[in-house]
């Protein structure tokens, strides 16, 4: 039997370990599973109950963005200690010439990383630590 979360956060985040996330997508995606959650508990918006409350009562500690996080660590750290000769590998060492596109992220792919390891006291090098 699934655990709730895990129902949702399969469906919902499929593939995100590739996203780029800008503000307007990191709040539809709160929102979304916060809908989740009051619809869960049986909750109303018009009952005026904060957010926090909520995750207290179904006994959530991470968001569904910290989940994100952590997927998009596990596969960089899968990336780094992958054969310089894979696909992915190489596509993810290649560099586009030109500029970036108009509508395209500020934040690249890596910077996404990069913060994420700063913020969770990472350092290059913790991949080969797989228990970390």
């Amino acid at each position: 039997m699934m655990k709730p979360m895990e129902s949702i956060g399969i469906i919902t985040t499929y593939g995100s370990e590739i996203w780029v996330l800008n503000k307007r997508d990191r709040d539809r995606l709160l929102a979304l599973e916060m809908d989740y959650w009051r619809r869960s508990n049986g909750t109303s918006r018009l009952e005026h109950v904060r957010n926090e409350q909520i995750r207290q009562d179904m006994k959530v500690d991470k968001t569904i963005i910290d989940t994100i996080e952590t997927k998009r660590l596990l596969w960089y750290g899968h990336l780094e200690r992958m054969e310089e000769t894979r696909w992915p590998q190489k596509i993810w060492k290649w560099t586009p010439q030109g500029r970036r596109k108009r509508g395209r992220p500020t934040r690249t792919w890596f910077q996404e990383i990069q913060y994420a390891m700063a913020t969770r006291d990472l350092r290059q090098g913790d991949w080969w630590d797989r228990k970390r």
